[in-house]
């Protein structure tokens, strides 16, 4: 990434961005917790693609703890279609 995304990652724009994504997860009843595996250590936000970078919504953000962050960087693409049929299956029991 850019030194600019660096920044980004660093700055109160972002803080802000994080805290935003709790509130959307409380706002849907989502656990604060990894999108993948559930758990609650460590976790970090991640970008679920680039297109809106700085100007994320956020859909382009989830919560994923270290280990499963860094095998989606590993991996990336197979997390994030794995991570959305998970949404898609709770959305579909929660709300249909």
């Amino acid at each position: 990434m850019t030194k600019s995304y660096q920044t980004y990652l660093r700055s109160a724009d972002w803080l802000i961005k994080k805290a935003q994504l709790v509130n959307h997860y409380r706002r849907q009843k989502r656990p604060i917790a990894c999108d993948w595996c559930s758990s609650t250590q460590d976790l970090q936000v991640h970008h679920r693609h680039y297109r809106r970078i700085f100007k994320e919504k956020m859909g382009d953000l989830a919560f994923l703890c270290r280990p499963c962050h860094e095998k989606e960087t590993k991996n990336k693409g197979s997390f994030e279609r794995a991570v959305w049929d998970d949404i898609l299956s709770w959305i579909e029991k929660e709300y249909v």
